[in-house]
């Protein structure tokens, strides 16, 4: 067993070596030394993870704001109103439209959101003062004595209201009236 023991003295040779691993450590320290520029590093990890945290707190006001103007965040969660408009070009007769109005239903509106409105956007000087639009969409030709043969496009403003649901929508359509 005493023969045991000098071997643990020899254990305790070691020992002092690694006292010489104490004398690396102050390599450690100089590994110290790079360990603060590796805080720097670390400095850099946090600043990268700041933005992380400044991405959270600019949600958060976006959060509030949200809360602070209602309408907006219910007027973002309208749908798209699905107003679908189809438009006919119409011919008119000359010699009845020298006698009496003629009525045009020229535009077909499925499926709109909200009370549907119509307006002449763009008429032709010629017949600017002879050209009206209702409320159903009808347009109406007064009976025009000077009136020629040829086609007149007319633009149209077509407008869905929406409701709490669906968002207001304009679609402009060009109609051609042919008159012959």
């Amino acid at each position: 067993g005493k023969t045991e023991a000098p071997t643990g003295e020899e254990g305790k040779t070691e020992a002092p070596t690694g006292e010489e691993g104490k004398t690396e450590a102050p390599t450690g320290e100089e590994g110290k030394t790079e360990a603060p520029t590796g805080e720097a590093d670390k400095t850099e990890a946090p600043a990268t993870e700041a933005p992380k945290t400044e991405a959270p707190a600019t949600e958060a006001p976006k959060t509030e704001a949200p809360a602070t103007v209602a309408p907006t965040t219910q007027e973002a969660a309208k749908k798209a109103n699905p107003m679908k408009v189809s438009v006919k070009n119409k011919t008119l007769k000359l010699k009845k439209l020298k006698k009496k109005a003629q009525t045009v239903k020229a535009i077909t509106v499925k499926n709109a959101q909200g009370k549907v409105s119509y307006k002449l956007t763009d008429v032709p000087d010629k017949v600017k003062k002879l050209v009206k639009i209702n409320s159903k969409g009808v347009i109406t030709f007064k009976n025009w004595k000077k009136a020629k043969k040829g086609t007149y496009s007319i633009e149209v403003e077509i407008t869905a209201k929406g409701n709490s649901k669906y968002e207001s929508v304009t679609v402009t359509k060009l109609v051609k009236i042919k008159v012959k």
